[in-house]
């Protein structure tokens, strides 16, 4: 073999070498971007639902235009990860076991859609809509987890929300300020148990803050709005 025949030699084979090299990275690329688009299996999603037991009433035109803005939660809690706190103090937060919704924006539309139905506002939206509010409620979650200490298992809900009213000076008035506290024993340690839970003590807060609300003059002007007997 003469000395181009070796050349030609050794450049086919770095050509091919370099080809092969190619072609493992472009594969490996790819199998990456599929796992990337690919659903985990192994993840469940949830969702806190609750539903006003009472009829719903109808919206009075003279009522107020409430808006409920998205709930800052406290940062331990601000997950869509199931927090857990277990025996020995150790929190977790659950990788597959999962809210669907982040929980501020999940509490947030089950106060919009169950005070829509309580007869106390003409209209009831979230921020940002294109009629101006004459109130709007807030809420801040300081817990929200599943409690394994003290040899029990408790689905926990702690919330404080507030009402609020521009003033003729156009600053914001409180109107209304309640803490809610739900610990609720649970029956076994099963995820769907927990989020039953949550969803009984979520309807208890949301019907003392449709009672809260309906105690309390929502504008000057307006006497007390009392639901008819049904």
């Amino acid at each position: 073999m003469n000395l181009m025949s070796l050349h030609l030699y050794s450049v086919t084979r770095r050509g091919m070498l370099f080809g092969l090299i190619f072609l493992m990275v472009m594969m490996g690329s790819l199998s990456g971007c599929a796992s990337l688009t690919r659903p985990d299996p192994d993840r469940r999603y949830y969702l806190l639902q609750v539903q006003r037991p009472k009829p719903t009433l109808e919206r009075p035109p003279e009522a107020p235009v409430l808006a409920v803005r998205t709930f800052r939660v406290a940062p331990a809690f601000d997950s869509r990860g199931i927090v857990t706190i277990r025996a020995d103090g150790l929190v977790q937060r659950d990788f597959y076991e999962r809210f669907f919704l982040p929980p501020g924006e999940m509490l947030a539309g089950q106060f919009r859609s169950w005070l829509g139905q309580a007869g106390l506002f003409s209209l009831v939206m979230d921020m940002g809509g294109l009629t101006e509010p004459d109130l709007i409620l807030e809420g801040y979650v300081q817990e929200l987890h599943r409690d394994l200490r003290d040899g029990r298992r408790s689905a926990v809900l702690v919330l404080q929300v507030l009402l609020l009213r521009t003033t003729r000076s156009g600053a914001m008035e409180v109107v209304v300020q309640r803490d809610y506290n739900q610990a609720l024993d649970l029956p076994d340690g099963s995820i769907s148990s927990l989020v039953a839970g949550w969803n009984l003590a979520l309807e208890r807060i949301l019907s003392e803050v449709e009672t809260a609300l309906r105690d309390t003059p929502l504008t000057p002007a307006m006497n007390h709005l009392q639901e008819p007997n049904q």
